[in-house]
């Protein structure tokens, strides 16, 4: 006679014992964690905002609906769930994301694409662009460019939601954790640099340039990375034998002789490209803060 016991084991083992006369078997079967539990932070309850349409599965973000804690929140009278297909996504959970501005107005990040077909018709992907962090109640935002000439511009963020629009206008000012990459070539040289900051909303934010495979430059704020990035990187490149200065006397018309500093030999191929990428960035930190 064959004896079944199946035992529940602080929520992560399941236990199955078969018992036939003098012999005993058991199987052991890890269960997955589950995720936490959802709490909305305190500013989901001050009244509209976004809330964020998730797939579970994934993560993914496929559309943001203007809701209040009420109705979107765990407790609301939708449970946290979305109670219709919305935007290509079924059983959709509901995560906090922006509060609405001083205005009234509510927007938010997602990362569903609508196609139109030559008749007309309508379709719908999600690029994955925008995805939940259960881990922490965040979002990542990733975005990517080309620019005429080619180079590639890369953009991870994360996005906290009780930090959007705390001026009551903009909001951005949950952005965070901002890395952006350089990607170009020169003569089949390929280079990137990586720019870190804070956040976007001030000056006074610390700044990380890195180049690639190479050195790593700290900036106490954006504007010490903006005056200085280009020539620590040419000091960079002349103690790390890339270029070698020497001096030189040069006379001018008037005979007056001074000494003057040049490069010794022709422009190496990585350093060319490193140079084209740190003016890039120094235009992208401009484009910030003026």
């Amino acid at each position: 006679m064959k004896k079944f016991w199946f035992g529940l084991l602080s929520g992560l083992l399941i236990v199955f014992t078969i018992t036939s006369g003098a012999s005993a078997e058991e199987v052991v079967v890890d269960t997955p964690a589950a995720e936490p539990a959802y709490t909305p932070p305190p500013e989901a309850l001050e009244g509209v905002g976004g809330w964020a349409v998730v797939d579970p599965a994934t993560g993914n973000v496929h559309g943001v609906v203007v809701c209040t804690n009420d109705v979107c929140g765990p407790s609301g009278s939708w449970g946290g769930k979305m109670p219709v297909d919305y935007m290509g996504c079924s059983g959709c959970d509901l995560r906090f994301q922006t509060r609405a501005t001083a205005d009234g107005n509510v927007a938010g990040w997602h990362g569903t694409q609508t196609q139109i077909d030559a008749n007309g018709n309508a379709s719908q992907s999600n690029d994955g662009s925008v995805k939940w962090n259960a881990s922490d109640n965040t979002f990542t935002i990733e975005n990517q460019s080309v620019s005429e000439a080619g180079d590639k511009v890369k953009r991870k963020q994360k996005l906290v939601p009780e930090k959007t629009a705390t001026d009551g206008v903009n909001l951005h000012t949950g952005i965070k954790d901002i890395e952006t990459s350089f990607e170009g070539s020169s003569d089949g040289e390929s280079v990137s640099v990586k720019v870190k900051q804070d956040n976007l909303f001030t000056d006074e934010a610390a700044v990380s340039v890195e180049v690639e495979n190479w050195r790593l430059f700290n900036y106490a704020n954006t504007k010490d990375a903006r005056s200085q990035v280009e020539s620590d990187i040419e000091r960079g490149l002349a103690e790390d034998g890339f270029v070698r200065v020497v001096e030189e006397e040069i006379t001018d018309e008037e005979g007056v002789t001074s000494v003057q500093e040049r490069e010794a030999v022709s422009e190496p191929v990585f350093v060319k490209a490193v140079r084209e990428l740190s003016k890039k960035v120094v235009e992208f930190l401009s484009g910030w803060f003026n």
